[in-house]
């Protein structure tokens, strides 16, 4: 039920109601359950408050693949890029399985900084996990390439996706513009 009316967008409005939900399953003296503490990551984090996801990632008995992918993309959507960098190397060595989601939150973070090599090794992730043909992780191939100014790489993501969209032409124009090569 809480985990309903948390995503219901009734909490997500405002931060005072958030922790309210927090306390409210804190009171309960209950062990909170993997997809309330999941909502409770992704509500910290898109209001700024990592310190607080990250404890709440941290005291998790079980953590699924929603889990790190919501701690993962909160640290990108924050600028805490090698933060994301470095549990989604993680969540790799442990075994678990990324998924398309994490992928592209991560591959943003190797864009935002420059790492090309930590990105390809990102791209051969996807490529062993069939998640290449996603369009969510193509586009962001495409963006980490062109941010890393490795052109030649955002256009070969780019052909092999044949099915271009607005986002992957945006990531192509930006790449060859910040390299000055539109013409």
């Amino acid at each position: 039920m809480i985990t309903g009316y948390v995503m219901g967008g009734k909490v997500l409005d405002f931060v005072q109601g958030g922790k309210q939900v927090h306390c409210h399953v804190l009171r309960r003296g209950e062990e909170m359950d993997v997809s309330v503490i999941n909502v409770l990551i992704d509500f910290y984090s898109k209001r700024g408050k990592l310190k607080a996801a990250r404890g709440l990632f941290d005291e998790m008995v079980v953590r699924n693949v929603i889990s790190w992918t919501k701690m993962i993309a909160g640290y990108m959507q924050n600028s805490f890029d090698r933060e994301a960098m470095k549990l989604f190397s993680e969540m790799t060595r442990l075994g678990l399985k990324p998924d398309g989601f994490a992928c592209t939150s991560v591959l943003t973070s190797c864009g935002s900084l420059e790492a090309l090599n930590q990105g390809r090794q990102v791209h051969a992730f996807a490529i062993k996990a069939n998640l290449e043909s996603d369009d969510l992780v193509t586009n962001g191939l495409i963006d980490m390439y062109a941010k890393c100014c490795s052109l030649i790489d955002a256009r070969r993501a780019f052909d092999i996706m044949g099915d271009w969209n607005v986002v992957s032409y945006k990531a192509m124009i930006e790449g060859y513009s910040s390299q000055e090569k539109l013409s």
